[in-house]
């Protein structure tokens, strides 16, 4: 029984330490953690005890507590994954909008310089056409 304790610990701690999650998960995971100790010590409690009927109603207790704890853990994942694909989302539309934005500064200032351009350009014709006078 403790055996098998300890290696549904290893599991929860490794699925904690592989899988790198937000802080709201990980605060989740710690807390299945602390439930799985609890889970643990209660075992352990009632190895010592001799009456098999209890052990084994207090087996198939952990064993459903147990699968309880891996559907909320999967859970979290699939809700993780759905919040990461949404911040991956935002952040694309964040960078069309800014690239959006940059073109239209871009295309002002090209129209604007091809105002400024114009009148230059205007006044050139004026001094080119305009009667030269001899001052001599």
């Amino acid at each position: 029984m403790r055996g098998i304790s300890v290696i549904i610990l290893l599991a929860v701690s490794g699925i904690q330490f592989a899988y790198a999650a937000p802080k709201a998960t990980k605060e989740e995971v710690d807390l299945l953690s602390a439930r799985l100790e609890r889970m643990e010590r209660v075992i352990d409690a009632q190895s010592r005890d001799n009456s098999s009927k209890s052990n084994k109603q207090g087996l198939i207790s952990l064993q459903n507590q147990l699968k309880k704890m891996e559907r909320e853990l999967q859970n979290l994942r699939s809700e993780n994954e759905r919040l990461r694909n949404d911040v991956d989302q935002m952040q694309a539309r964040q960078r069309e909008m800014f690239l959006a934005i940059d073109k239209r500064l871009e295309n002002q200032n090209v129209v604007g310089n091809a105002e400024q351009v114009q009148p230059i350009q205007q006044e050139q014709a004026v001094t080119e056409t305009a009667p030269k006078i001899n001052t001599t």
